[in-house]
């Protein structure tokens, strides 16, 4: 029962310093999340027939990736739903369930490689910023994954 009470390796300061990286993987995610959410809701409600853009465009450059006008608000509402999923498994991860961290890193994976594939094939600069915000997230997610 006496190794119960060191379940931390016997570090007093490792539940804190565990909650405060995830606490920062978190403000990380949230952040992504409410850009991710705007962007989404300009293509779902405002992008209709690309004028919204000051003149017609066949399509929107979102980090690399084209997205077609005709496309766009069912892309916005895909990125608009996805916020808020990043948002409610943000939360998990927060309260210690490991369900939001694999969710989490599940959705980051696809991202990130969707963003590099976006680097080598169309634009080598614009995917990489998003790339790595996402990257620093999913890995503190994971360096901070101990029960606070």
């Amino acid at each position: 029962s006496h190794s119960r009470v060191h379940t931390r390796g016997g570090d007093p300061m490792a539940g804190p310093r565990r909650s405060r990286v995830v606490l920062v993987a978190a403000v990380l995610t949230y952040v992504g999340s409410a850009f991710l959410l705007m962007v989404g809701l300009v293509l779902l409600l405002g992008t209709g027939s690309g004028k919204f853009f000051g003149q017609p465009t066949p399509r929107v450059w979102l980090a690399g990736i084209p997205v077609a006008i005709d496309a766009a608000p069912v892309v916005g509402a895909v990125l608009t739903v996805l916020a808020l999923a990043l948002v409610a498994l943000t939360v998990l991860t927060q309260r210690g369930h490991g369900a939001g961290r694999v969710g989490l890193t599940v959705i980051g994976a696809v991202v990130i490689v969707r963003l590099l594939y976006a680097a080598v094939t169309t634009d080598p600069i614009s995917p990489l910023p998003p790339a790595a915000w996402i990257a620093l997230a999913v890995i503190l997610v994971w360096a901070g994954r101990g029960r606070s």
